[in-house]
């Protein structure tokens, strides 16, 4: 019988990537992008992005970093949807809808 040799690949190059595809507040217009969760967790750091109605926001171990507004939006529009602190992309992009 032959050894089974591990896989070299990186475990990260393995997982699918998850996107949370939420909307950016609550009716009552609370945020729903929090600094630390409330509800009970699921699953620590397995999305890896979130798409709502007001941007695209890639989650890195740095923080929360938008990559693309909604048409019409600003960066100050959606940091105040948003309770966690966003880290603005250099390549900051307007979604295409």
């Amino acid at each position: 019988m032959s050894e089974i040799k591990p896989d070299k690949q990186k475990d990260t190059e393995k997982r699918d990537r998850i996107v949370r595809r939420v909307a950016q507040e609550l009716r009552d217009g609370a945020p729903k992008i929090l600094k630390r969760c409330t509800l009970p967790i699921t699953g620590l750091r397995v999305v890896h992005n979130i798409a709502t109605e007001m941007a695209y926001i890639r989650v890195t171990q740095s923080g929360l970093v938008l990559e693309e507004l909604a048409p019409g939006l600003s960066v100050e529009d959606v940091q105040r949807a948003t309770e966690a602190p966003l880290i603005v992309s250099p390549g900051l992009k307007t979604m295409v809808v």
